[in-house]
């Protein structure tokens, strides 16, 4: 058992992890960037496990990401899934949450560089339950004298 300790001081325990990065940019983008992103998406997959494979599209349309429906396809033959945000996985919120639960349910924990990661427990989950929801959210500007 392989252990790092990290910035905070806390300890994370590394189980020889099998990990996938999967990354999109657009082909018109300056290959200094997407080089910078895979570089970065690298580094941090490969300080919580070994990158078994990366799965790398030029594409913004999803009909066109082949290499993001194979990752999908395999995803069960790794232990964790490295991404730059949840944006890569599916723009729409119902799709990626669907998508993260079928991970989950597979075994694959999902871990963004930008906006962490996302875990399910199930026996808590609300999903599978009607609920009444009110969400009110105030916009106010203070005043600058």
């Amino acid at each position: 058992m392989n252990t790092r300790l990290l910035n905070n001081g806390k300890e994370m325990i590394l189980l020889d992890k099998k990990v996938c990065i999967y990354h999109f940019s657009n082909a018109n983008q300056r290959p200094i960037v997407n080089e910078k992103q895979m570089d970065l998406l690298q580094d941090f997959a490969s300080s919580i496990g070994e990158v078994e494979k990366i799965y790398l599209d030029f594409t913004l349309k999803q009909s066109e990401q082949i290499q993001r429906q194979q990752m999908i396809k395999e995803i069960a033959n790794y232990d964790i899934l490295v991404m730059k945000d949840f944006y890569h996985l599916a723009r729409n919120t119902g799709v990626c949450i669907e998508l993260l639960q079928k991970f989950s349910l597979q075994g694959v924990k999902t871990i963004t560089v930008e906006d962490g990661s996302f875990s399910f427990q199930f026996q808590n989950v609300p999903f599978y339950r009607k609920l009444k929801i009110c969400v009110y959210h105030s916009k106010y500007k203070e005043d600058v004298d």
